[in-house]
C-alpha cells in the first residue's frame, strides 16, 4: 500500500513576525510536513511574484500569520486574496485550506472573508495552540505526547558576549544552551544569523560568512554523542568585520537555527537577542604574527593588522606595535632604534590612506629577533594607530608569543 503524499504548506507573514514565523516553520518541519516559506523558499534569482503564485497553486494548506502589522501589509492582503480566489474556484475542490494563524489577538481587523474560518490564536499560548494546529486544522490526530516527541532539539536560553578575542579577531560570542534527541553521530549546525533592529537581514560583502542567498551568518558544526544530548554552553563565534558595518552607532539581534545537515532540515529556532554595536571611524579587526620571518638578512616576527580607517585621506599616520612581558612592565629596547622615546621595545611604520574610508587587510610592522632584549619565554605586543598630529585614534587587544631563541 502506497504511503499518503506529504501535506504542503504554503506560510505567509510580514517581516515584523519573523521571529514567530521562523519557529513555527521550524516546529511544523520538524512534524514531517513540507514548507513552502514564503520568500525564504526563494532563491536568488527566481521572480518572486512567480514563485509566490506557484507555491499558492501547489499548496494544499495556506498558513497567513496575521497580525496588527500583516494586516496593513499590501504584499500579505494581495497574497491572501489570491489564496482566497483559488480556494473558492469550484475545480480545485476547496484547495489551498486556508488556515489563518494569529500571533496576537486581531480578529476585529481581520476582513470578513477570513473572520468566518477557523483560525488559531497564539497569542501567550504557543504550545497548545500548536497542538490544536495539528489536531483540528491540518486534522493529523496527533497526540501532545507525540508532538513534543518529533521536537528534535529544544532551545533553553540564548545570549551574546560582546568585544571576545578568539584567534586573532575580535568580534561576538553567542552562546546557546540546547537539548537535540534522536541524532546521535549525524553531522549537525548551531547557526546565527544577523539582522537591523527593524528586520533586514544584514547583507554580506566579501563571501566569506554568509547564507546562501548572501545575508551574515555563521555556523558552528557539531555531532552529539547520545541520543539524547545536552548543550549547556555551546559557543558560535563571528567576528566584528564579517558584519560588515561602517562607523557609527548600530541597533542589530541575531536568532539561531539548530540543523540536521544530514538532511537539511531546521530543528530548532531561537527567539531574537538584541544587541548594540558601536563602530569607531578607525577600527582595528584583528592583528596576528608571523614568526621567523627573514627580512633583509634578519630573522624576526612580521606583526600583521587588519583595520579601517576614516577621515584621514592623504594625510600621514603611524602604526605602532608595543611590547611587554606578560606581568605588564614594558619591554626595553637595546640601541634605541626599535623602541618609544621612553625606551620601551616598539616597531612603528607610517602610511597615507588614499581614500576617505580606507580598509588594510593585512599591514605589516617587522620586528627583527635581536631587538627585543628577553630571555627565552612569553611575551606580549599589542598595536595603536596615530594620526599626523600623534594623537591615538585606536589602540588594539594583546597579542601573546612565546619568544624562542635559535
Amino acid at each position: 500500500m502506497s504511503r499518503p503524499k506529504p501535506i504542503k504548506i504554503f506560510v505567509t507573514y510580514s517581516h515584523s513576525d519573523s521571529s514567530f514565523a521562523r519557529k513555527l516553520c521550524a516546529d511544523l518541519h520538524a512534524s514531517g510536513l513540507q514548507l513552502f516559506f514564503d520568500v525564504e523558499s526563494i532563491k536568488g534569482g527566481d521572480r518572486i511574484a512567480e514563485k509566490v503564485s506557484e507555491g499558492l497553486a501547489e499548496c494544499d494548506v495556506y498558513i497567513p500569520i496575521l497580525s496588527s502589522q500583516a494586516l496593513k501589509s499590501p504584499w500579505c492582503r494581495d497574497e491572501i486574496n489570491a489564496a482566497l480566489a483559488l480556494s473558492n474556484d469550484p475545480d480545485r475542490k476547496g484547495r489551498p485550506k486556508i488556515i489563518p494563524v494569529l500571533v496576537e489577538d486581531c480578529r476585529s481587523a481581520m476582513w470578513a472573508l477570513l473572520q468566518g474560518r477557523l483560525n488559531f490564536d497564539f497569542g501567550g499560548r504557543y504550545d497548545e495552540a500548536f497542538h490544536e494546529l495539528l489536531e483540528r486544522g491540518l486534522d493529523l490526530g496527533t497526540s501532545k505526547a507525540t508532538i513534543e516527541a518529533t521536537t528534535k532539539a529544544t532551545i533553553r536560553n540564548l545570549r551574546t558576549e560582546q568585544g571576545v578575542v578568539q584567534g586573532s579577531q575580535r568580534g561576538m560570542l553567542i552562546h546557546v544552551g540546547f537539548d537535540i534527541n534522536g541524532f546521535r553521530a549525524v553531522n549537525c549546525q548551531v547557526a546565527a544569523y544577523f539582522y537591523w533592529a527593524n528586520g533586514e537581514p544584514l547583507k554580506d560583502t566579501d563571501g566569506r560568512y554568509k547564507t546562501t542567498d548572501g545575508n551574515v551568518s555563521v555556523g558552528t558544526s557539531f555531532s552529539p554523542g547520545y541520543d539524547m544530548t545536552s548543550y549547556d554552553d555551546f559557543r558560535v563565534f563571528v567576528p566584528y568585520r564579517q558584519l560588515h558595518l561602517g562607523a557609527g552607532e548600530h541597533e542589530l539581534k541575531c536568532h539561531v537555527n539548530v540543523w540536521s545537515l544530514a538532511d537539511a532540515r531546521a530543528l530548532a529556532v531561537s527567539e531574537w537577542v538584541s544587541f548594540l554595536l558601536r563602530v569607531k571611524p578607525t577600527e582595528i579587526w584583528g592583528v596576528w604574527a608571523e614568526y621567523n620571518v627573514d627580512q633583509e638578512n634578519r630573522k624576526g616576527m612580521l606583526i600583521r593588522v587588519d583595520f579601517t580607517i576614516h577621515g584621514h585621506k592623504n594625510e600621514k599616520c603611524y602604526l605602532t606595535a608595543y611590547f611587554n612581558h606578560m606581568d605588564d612592565t614594558k619591554l626595553k629596547g637595546i640601541d634605541g632604534r626599535y623602541c618609544t622615546p621612553d625606551g620601551q621595545a616598539a616597531v612603528l611604520r607610517d602610511f597615507v590612506p588614499k581614500f576617505d574610508d580606507s580598509h588594510y587587510g593585512g599591514f605589516g610592522l617587522f620586528m627583527p629577533y635581536d631587538q627585543i632584549h628577553a630571555p627565552v619565554g612569553d611575551l606580549k605586543f599589542h598595536v595603536s594607530i596615530h594620526d599626523v598630529k600623534l594623537q591615538r585614534l585606536v589602540i588594539s587587544h594583546w597579542v601573546n608569543f612565546r619568544l624562542e631563541r635559535h
